[in-house]
């Protein structure tokens, strides 16, 4: 994207809630808005934030003009385009049509309602009556059977 006639390196981030922008990328006649955001990357170092900020994008590939609020923070992180951005510049889709919409909300979940509405997970093979007790032996290695890869945000260099 382009910020202020300068060709910016932007990574779209679909899991991102909102814009993020360090402040080196900011034009000079921006002002920062105070804000009580707070943000935290996915392997949960927080982020130094000093406002808010409407920036004006262009894309250099479709020369399209765009206006959007970045998170402006101190650090010098590689800028993102959140979800919804990205959605609104025609950068990514989301099928709405293959997604099923859960409206219900966690609170109004319990386990009478659980084991109502889910009966055959609690019953047949594999289902034990009582309290259990389990017993590990302690001479047994200890081991991960699946790591997961984590998401950070990556600094430039």
């Amino acid at each position: 994207m382009e910020i202020a006639n300068a060709l910016v390196k932007m990574q779209v981030d679909s899991r991102a809630s909102c814009n993020v922008l360090p402040r080196k990328f900011l034009p000079r006649d921006r002002e920062i808005e105070k804000t009580n955001l707070k943000l935290t990357t996915r392997s949960k170092t927080n982020l130094k934030v000093l406002g808010v900020a409407k920036i004006s994008l262009r894309n250099p590939k479709n020369k399209k003009k765009y206006r959007a609020e970045f998170v402006i923070i101190d650090e010098d992180y590689t800028p993102l385009l959140g979800s919804s951005a990205a959605q609104q510049m025609g950068l990514i889709t989301v099928q709405q049509e293959n997604i099923l919409q859960v409206k219900e909300s966690h609170q109004e979940l319990n386990m009478e309602r659980i084991t109502a509405t889910y009966p055959f997970v609690f019953q047949g093979l594999g289902c034990m009556d009582g309290a259990l007790h389990l017993e590990v032996d302690e001479s047994a290695e200890r081991g991960a059977s699946h790591l997961e890869k984590a998401n950070v945000i990556k600094k430039e260099e």
